[in-house]
């Protein structure tokens, strides 16, 4: 079979370049298959680590969501939906109400970092439930509940707060929510949650819910093992 170019013609790359010089700037990257815009948008946008709204830029990526309306739409739309975020109780209803409700519908992924006075927990927990709620987060997938070490709250008090009246009403508005998990200070939880895990599960109608110790090694290493998991499966 003949080649398509031939040397008189000029070489492949020389033909692509010249008929791509002839497309719409934007078009040029639109017209690029699915998969290697997704490759792209990954090696850009992808973090391996939460990210903090708070302290988020990305010096590469970011360029992206400013080319055009088509392209900024996927690439908010991979950002938001391939990254786990992680809100930090009290200070997260300005990114939530920043980010508006088409973001936050593309969110799969949230940590919740807990590190406020005791004796308000249940407030701000309640709180950010609501404001989770009411800007709905069809998409949410897992959702994690981090409690630092300060706190100094036994795991069962913790769990009480999670499958209390007040956040128990809210569940129900995530359609999508497959995975709970409860990350606390070692040592500061047992296998007698078992029961409050299990009630969790049953309220949020989630197929797995996940008890995991948090231990912070030498030079701020953060290191997480599972103590107890409850999977409907």
């Amino acid at each position: 079979m003949a080649e398509p170019f031939h040397e008189q013609d000029g070489t492949r790359e020389e033909f692509e370049e010249a008929t791509q010089q002839l497309l719409p700037r934007r078009a040029q990257f639109l017209n690029l298959p699915t998969e290697i815009r997704i490759q792209i948008y990954h090696y850009l946008l992808k973090n391996e680590d939460k990210i903090s709204p708070a302290a988020y830029t990305h010096r590469d990526g970011i360029g992206l969501l400013r080319v055009n309306k088509a392209i900024s739409q996927e690439a908010q739309f991979y950002l938001y939906s391939a990254n786990t975020f992680a809100l930090h109780i009290p200070s997260h209803r300005a990114w939530i109400n920043h980010i508006g409700r088409k973001n936050s519908n593309s969110i799969r992924h949230l940590s919740v970092i807990v590190a406020t006075n005791p004796h308000n927990i249940s407030t701000h927990l309640v709180s950010l439930q609501n404001t989770i709620k009411s800007r709905c987060f069809e998409g949410l997938r897992t959702i994690e509940y981090e409690f630092q070490q300060q706190l100094q709250l036994p795991t069962r008090d913790l769990l009480d707060i999670l499958t209390s009246s007040k956040i128990q009403s809210s569940w129900h508005r995530f359609q999508n929510l497959q995975m709970i998990a409860l990350t606390v200070p070692a040592g500061n939880a047992t296998t007698d949650d078992e029961a409050l895990l299990r009630r969790l599960a049953k309220q949020a109608k989630v197929s797995q819910v996940v008890g995991r110790f948090l231990e912070r090694r030498p030079g701020g290493a953060r290191v997480t093992s599972k103590w107890l998991e409850i999977s409907s499966k």
